[in-house]
């Protein structure tokens, strides 16, 4: 992609915000944000395999880790906005 087109779906990315703008051919953090809310509730349901052991270890990239957080802490967009992916 040219300098051009970045700088472009960077001022659509400003006026949608972080969690809702979708790039092109991709998910927004909306879009994820559903599917880790379905999964939580999966992982945590009745008569899951969360029930039988006492510790569980997710290993994810960094927008998921603050999508989990998100859901799980309740936060708001504008809390999620503020934070960033942590580093490796």
């Amino acid at each position: 992609q040219s300098a051009g087109t970045i700088a472009a779906l960077r001022v659509e990315e400003q006026i949608v915000g972080r969690f809702y703008y979708r790039l092109p051919n991709a998910e927004s953090c909306a879009d994820v944000l559903d599917r880790v809310a379905n999964f939580l509730d999966s992982l945590l349901a009745e008569g899951s395999a969360i029930e039988t052991f006492d510790t569980c270890l997710l290993v994810t990239h960094g927008l998921t880790i603050r999508l989990l957080l998100m859901e799980i802490l309740q936060w708001s967009v504008r809390t999620f906005e503020t934070g960033y992916n942590p580093g490796n």
